[in-house]
């Protein structure tokens, strides 16, 4: 049995598409542990916080650069063989990953208005997808370490296996590394991802004091954010007087879609659970039972999300 280690670091990655062998069919999924550190932002305005957040992170990291959330992710690995009469062969692999996150923590944020309490919500909700795609390219490349006992050929002396194992289970993990970084260049490693804070919030993020709203616009639907269905829609939404649950409904063909929010967060899809998902600059709503995505734009998108779920 051998063990090997490769730290991979990645700062607001997205989750890469399988690169280089990638099998679909994998026995077990790779066990990960992940750890969370956090640092305290105080502020009850944008600016505020904005500033508290970014003197922390300037000065009081490793990397003395400016960041809302940082995930770094290491790849292990170990494997038997088994000697043959033919040779030194594969016999199996087991990977694990180890995801290390930095995340931010607002101490007063209920001092706030409830205007950038709904801001302080968009902005976790983007956060919460970066950290699930960054677990995600490790995880994928773990589970393609595993499939290298399928497709290692017998060697005559064991120490060469033990030597060709290591360097194709660091390939996989500098590929999918790589992969990561080109799509953090493509997004302006970040910038283009995360909302600022001085963006009011829109029409979809209801917070206490919203008015009623009826309009038509346009509706995107996936579960994949590969295969999108795109349609004209109604939008309604309706809030409590002097509350902060609001009503909002969607509707096109046959199709009826009512979400409940509170707080500017939705809480339900249908009477099912739903949360927030943070897509290309829109605040939309998923579907935690499998999923699905739904945003609304009030005018017609000239492009689709360019970057995917795990």
């Amino acid at each position: 049995m051998y063990r090997a280690t490769l730290s991979n670091a990645l700062v607001f990655s997205l989750a890469a598409a399988c690169i280089l062998f990638c099998i679909q069919s994998v026995s077990a999924t790779p066990a990960v542990e992940t750890k969370k550190n956090y640092f305290s932002v105080f502020g009850t305005t944008a600016v505020e916080i904005k500033e508290n957040l970014k003197r922390y992170t300037e000065t009081q990291t490793n990397w003395g650069e400016f960041f809302w959330a940082k995930s770094e992710w290491t790849t292990e690995w170990r494997y038997w063989w088994r000697e043959l009469e033919t040779g030194c062969g594969l016999s199996r692999v087991e990977a694990s990953v180890i995801v290390e996150n930095w995340l931010p923590r607002w101490l007063n944020k209920t001092d706030a208005t409830p205007e950038l309490r709904a801001r302080l919500r968009r902005t976790t909700a983007a956060i919460d997808l970066y950290l699930r795609q960054s677990k995600s390219n490790g995880l994928k490349a773990a589970q393609e370490i595993e499939q290298l006992y399928l497709r290692t050929e017998i060697f005559e002396d064991c120490n060469e296996l033990k030597e060709t194992v290591n360097k194709r289970a660091h390939h996989i993990s500098r590929l999918y590394r790589a992969s990561g970084r080109a799509i953090e260049q493509r997004l302006g490693y970040g910038s283009k991802q995360f909302p600022d804070l001085t963006v009011r919030v829109g029409v979809q993020t209801p917070v206490a004091g919203s008015p009623d709203k009826a309009m038509h616009g346009w509706c995107q639907l996936s579960d994949d954010l590969e295969t999108i269905q795109h349609v004209e829609c109604r939008f309604e939404r309706s809030c409590e007087p002097q509350s902060s649950r609001c009503t909002i409904n969607y509707s096109w063909s046959t199709e009826r879609i009512q979400v409940q929010y509170n707080e500017g967060g939705p809480v339900s899809w249908n009477n099912t659970s739903a949360e927030y998902a943070f897509i290309d600059s829109s605040p939309c709503v998923r579907r935690t039972s499998d999923n699905m995505i739904l945003c609304f734009f009030e005018q017609e998108p000239d492009r689709v999300w360019f970057y995917h779920l795990p």
